[in-house]
């Protein structure tokens, strides 16, 4: 039977007060990921001594070879006693130290919500064994409730429970369990509240983005300041839109307006058709009752007349009927029916402005405001950040065939800074025509600081249509409702030479999420669930990055093996140890090679690679073994998990890929 030692230390790491209690070793074993991993020691000796073995928990111990080689290192987390049949156990499987509830609720207008207690913390539990955080789940509760609920299972879990049962041994006896320092990564939940900034909500209003039209077919109409297009492309527009206009004749019809009111009709056209004539100084008729379609105050082109004068531009008055209408300018001229004469009547929205009456003649630009909308933002926790993913939520009309491009920019006075310190773009076709969050991918190497204002800006790279264009969504506060609820960030719109706030409390729904290199996130969270470790040793970069941000309410230990599951870059995963000195190694999956492999030879002995009997006791977990006398590309086996029988000497390989813990090989 190998010879083993076991060096004792307290909870606090140092060297633990002796006992005349004998320790034999049972067993022990180690995985590729995460080192050690459990280990039974046997106690005996003075029976009225026994007891003391309770004391231990939480103790460290490392298992040593008759080299003093240490084989085997963790803490105590399970003793038992026996006297007769009666056994006595203490475990830390089932204390928490530190608890909070998660529960459910519904809030004052009956939507069920998520609620959480505060941690609540049993100090001297923490200082004897370290800090182990449980968060319960619970069902519908008040917060009291919910807070008194925290309350008794702190009293009852903060320390260990003796278990009895009575299926022990006749002879009096005790036994220590350990686990590798790797497993207490389990007893803390980790969540990262830094690497997003988001404002996540629906918005209820749809922007035109890129909207926008140049035309000598425009014009404005004074009675109703109404802006209308003879080509009916004002579809688009709501009731509150507002609108840039520029190349008016006159002055009042430029700038900025609101639409009050919507299109209300269709475009239409009569003819071309030889039963219109004219008569002075406002008629136009029909002698087959045509006309029906006109309406009032709508702008008209009138073609084809056999009096040049009457071929122009008009407005409908409100004197109409099927079989005659009336038109500003009253310039009409006596004409008979005969020529085939063409009627074509526009469309038109109204506006919150005292326009002038002007026919159609300039060039008038029409867009919708806000061709680049911007979003400020700040972030909300001081944690690295650098942005990687941003989202916003958009959708196509028609069939644009440009790109949607965003922007960070830092802040100047209060607005965008014109100057991008990164940008991403999406083409236009990609996107669908429902409302829908869309993905800009960045390079992950803006560094953004926090306290610091930034801006998202998006806009269309091509030019502006009204049948091919974007609607981003906004939020907004309107008619009562509040709906624009980002406390850290307004919404802006570019009107062509400024910068301009919205009428309504605006926010565009966003997220932009941060990426971190996964072999640093695992350093971070090391760090924080690592508080029986002395030092990391993280020996290769993975090259990898992913969201840092964490909320999922895991432990450290889930989150950490997903990230060494991932791997690096070149495809090879990522394992684990932790040496006897606390210290945290993680390194690539090695691959195979013959002249460094530890053998098994036919008689099934552990060698090492010259072939001179394996280190009695080491456990060569995570390493790759060769069978010897096998064909070369079966001989090399990956051993993935190993455990050690200290009383007879004989090891139990787990290979990788053993589609279950039982399809083992065992070797002598």
């Amino acid at each position: 039977m190998p010879t083993f030692y076991v060096d004792r230390y307290d909870r606090s790491f140092s060297d633990a007060a002796q006992t005349t209690l004998r320790h034999t070793v049972q067993r022990y074993s180690g995985m590729a990921v995460g080192g050690f991993d459990q280990a039974e020691i046997k106690v005996d000796g003075d029976v009225a001594l026994l007891s003391e073995v309770h004391r231990w928990l939480g103790y460290y111990y490392i298992i040593r070879n008759e080299n003093m080689s240490p084989v085997w290192a963790g803490k105590v987390t399970q003793t038992t006693t026996t006297r007769g049949k009666r056994k006595k156990t203490y475990s830390l499987d089932d204390i928490a130290n530190r608890i909070a509830v998660s529960y459910s609720y519904d809030d004052p207008t009956g939507v069920a919500t998520q609620g959480r207690t505060s941690w609540a913390d049993d100090a001297e539990s923490q200082r004897k064994y370290g800090v182990k955080e449980q968060l319960q789940n619970q069902g519908d509760l008040d917060s009291s409730h919910a807070d008194s609920l925290r309350d008794k299972a702190l009293i009852d879990k903060a320390s260990p429970i003796q278990a009895i049962t009575f299926d022990g041994g006749d002879k009096p006896s005790g036994s220590v369990y350990l686990r590798g320092l790797w497993s207490t990564a389990d007893w803390r939940i980790f969540n990262q509240a830094g690497g997003v900034v988001k404002f996540e909500d629906s918005g209820n209003y749809e922007h035109l983005l890129g909207w926008g039209v140049a035309s000598n077919v425009i014009g404005f109409e004074a009675t109703l300041d109404g802006l209308h297009d003879l080509n009916g492309r004002f579809g688009a527009l709501r009731k509150d839109d507002k609108i840039i206009v520029s190349g008016a004749a006159n002055g009042a019809n430029n700038g900025t307006f609101g639409v009050t009111q919507a299109v209300s009709n269709d475009i239409s056209q009569i003819g071309p058709t030889t039963t219109t004539y004219f008569e002075v100084t406002d008629d136009i008729k029909s002698s087959i009752s045509a006309l029906g379609p006109i309406q009032a105050t709508q702008l008209l082109l009138v073609s084809g007349s056999a009096v040049s004068g009457n071929n122009r531009y008009y407005f409908t008055n409100t004197d109409l009927a099927a079989d005659h209408i009336t038109v500003l300018p009253a310039t009409v001229a006596n004409s008979a029916a005969g020529p085939a004469v063409t009627l074509k009547q526009g469309h038109s929205v109204l506006l919150d402005g005292s326009l002038v009456t002007e026919y159609p003649s300039n060039t008038i630009t029409v867009t919708a405001l806000g061709t680049i909308v911007a979003q400020s933002f700040t972030l909300p926790v001081n944690a690295p950040f650098t942005a990687a993913e941003v989202f916003i939520r958009l959708k196509k009309v028609g069939s644009p065939s440009d790109n949607i491009q965003v922007f960070v920019e830092a802040d100047s006075s209060g607005s965008p800074s014109n100057v991008s310190l990164e940008s991403a773009t999406v083409a236009g076709s990609a996107l669908s025509t429902d409302m829908n969050w869309v993905k800009f991918s960045f390079t992950n190497t803006l560094a953004l600081s926090y306290g610091v204002t930034y801006w998202l800006v998006v806009w269309r790279t091509g030019s502006n249509s009204t049948t091919d264009y974007y609607m981003l969504d906004l939020a907004e506060d309107a008619n009562g409702t509040i709906a624009a609820d980002y406390a850290d960030g307004i919404v802006k719109l570019w009107n062509g030479s400024a910068w301009v706030t919205r009428a309504n409390n605006t926010d565009m729904p966003f997220q932009i999420w941060a990426h971190r290199e996964t072999t640093t996130q695992i350093s971070d969270m090391l760090t924080t669930a690592g508080q029986f470790l002395v030092g990391q040793d993280i020996q290769i970069a993975s090259g990898l990055s992913s969201r840092q941000y964490r909320n999922a309410d895991q432990t450290a230990l889930a989150e950490i093996e997903t990230l060494l599951k991932a791997g690096v870059s070149g495809g090879r995963r990522l394992l684990a140890n932790v040496t006897p000195d606390r210290i945290v190694q993680v390194y690539q999956e090695p691959t195979y090679n013959a002249d460094s492999a530890p053998l098994i030879d036919e008689d099934n002995q552990l060698l090492t690679p010259f072939g001179s009997p394996y280190e009695t006791g080491a456990l060569p977990f995570g390493r790759w073994i060769t069978l010897t006398n096998e064909l070369p590309d079966e001989a090399g086996v990956f051993i993935e998990r190993v455990e050690y029988d200290a009383t007879s000497g004989e090891y139990t390989f787990t290979a990788k890929g053993a589609p279950d813990p039982w399809d083992v090989v065992n070797l002598v």
